[in-house]
């Protein structure tokens, strides 16, 4: 028996790689070892609120500066229109 060392760049490439190494008949085994320190994995951030986390929700401060900021814009779509997409989607993520 012979033992295949495959590194990727991602964890996604490495599942999809090993889910199809899977499917392949002499293929004995396949494992996904940890790794302890990944540059490609998204964390949560160190402290609670990191403004440049892309993947933070809004706080209710900045949308009710997005609102403002709306309606001062002048003539548009609706304000309370807009508003209600805001709050689904703000129930959609938690």
């Amino acid at each position: 028996m012979q033992t295949l060392i495959v590194k990727t760049d991602s964890v996604a490439h490495a599942k999809f790689l090993s889910s199809f190494l899977k499917t392949v008949g002499f293929v004995k085994s396949v494992f996904i070892e940890p790794n302890a320190v990944s540059t490609h994995i998204v964390s949560e951030p160190a402290v609670e609120y990191n403004w440049t986390n892309p993947s933070r929700p809004a706080t209710d401060e900045e949308i009710d500066q997005l609102i403002i900021e709306m309606e001062n814009d002048g003539p548009g779509e609706d304000v309370e229109i807009v508003f209600n997409r805001i709050k689904k989607g703000l129930k959609k993520r938690s």
